[in-house]
């Protein structure tokens, strides 16, 4: 059983997902130790990571925005963060750069609007664990996420 809890809000929400920063709790195993930061600015995409990662048993928070990200960074240890970087070039990997400076401790997924072999070095460079183009397919998404869990 997946229960959403609101952190910035106690509103209800509509849709039974809540807007932006935001956690699922889980009483599934196999969230237990792994709490697992999705940072995106893309509303839908953001929400569809939430709410497949939530219900594969996952403690699952989220952030539009680095800012709301350093929050969540402050307070939580993540074992996982997965960064939606839309715009690689256009100050997308200076942004990468200022997560993976945050956050020493977790590993970090890179989602990528498509498939650029610079990029990718770069981003291995940086220390991110792998990149996934979008559009990523839920068995993709989840298979990576418990083989870089492990």
């Amino acid at each position: 059983m997946v229960m959403h809890t609101g952190v910035k809000t106690r509103e209800p929400y509509d849709d039974g997902l809540p807007p932006q920063g935001y956690e699922a709790k889980s009483m599934n195993v196999k969230s237990e130790h792994k709490r697992i930061l999705i940072i995106g600015d893309e509303s839908v995409f953001r929400r569809t990571l939430f709410k497949t990662l939530a219900k594969d048993g996952y403690n699952v928070f989220a952030s539009v925005n680095i800012a709301e990200a350093a929050e969540f960074l402050d307070s939580l240890d993540f074992s996982l963060i997965l960064v939606d970087i839309a715009d690689i070039y256009n100050g997308g990997l200076d942004r990468l750069r200022h997560i993976m400076d945050m956050a020493k401790q977790a590993k970090v997924i890179v989602l990528i609007p498509f498939t650029n072999q610079r990029a990718k070095k770069t981003i291995d460079t940086l220390g991110a664990v792998t990149s996934l183009v979008k559009p990523i397919r839920k068995k993709v998404l989840l298979r990576t996420v418990a083989r870089v869990l492990q």
